[in-house]
Parts: C-alpha cells; structure tokens; sequence
C-alpha cells in the first residue's frame, strides 16, 4: 500500500512475484558476464543515477524517521 500526504489518496498494490521471478532468471540467462540478482541489472543504469537512487534510499529512509534536519546529530 501506498498514502499521498497531500491528496490523502491510498494505493493498494498487488505485485505478481512469479512475474518478477521469471523476469529477473531470463535476465539472469541472457546476462553476458554472468552473475545473479542486482549485477544482472548494474549495468542498464549509469553509475550517476545508481549512486542518485541509493542517495535517495537513505533520504527517504531519514524523512520517515522523521528527521527534517541538516542540523549535526
């Protein structure tokens, strides 16, 4: 489920994980330098927008947290 904090307007999801799975093994068996699970993916992005995303990760994580702050903890 997801929550808009300004439109108030939930999302409720439902993800086909065996799509997923089948996804991610053809991705795996086509995958020319081999590998499993994220090195599969590593290289269809950039290395700027991979270091972007995870950026975004830890600030998403902090704004849940509730820290609001660039003040020194």
């Amino acid at each position: 489920m997801t929550a808009g904090a300004s439109d108030r307007c939930v999302n409720i999801w439902q993800i086909d994980t065996n799509a997923l799975d089948l996804q991610e093994a053809e991705a795996e068996k086509n995958y020319v330098n081999g590998g499993t699970g994220k090195e599969v993916f590593a290289d269809l992005i950039d290395e700027t927008t991979y270091e972007d995303l995870v950026d975004y990760f830890y600030y998403a994580q902090l704004r849940t947290q509730g820290e609001n702050t660039t003040e020194e903890r």
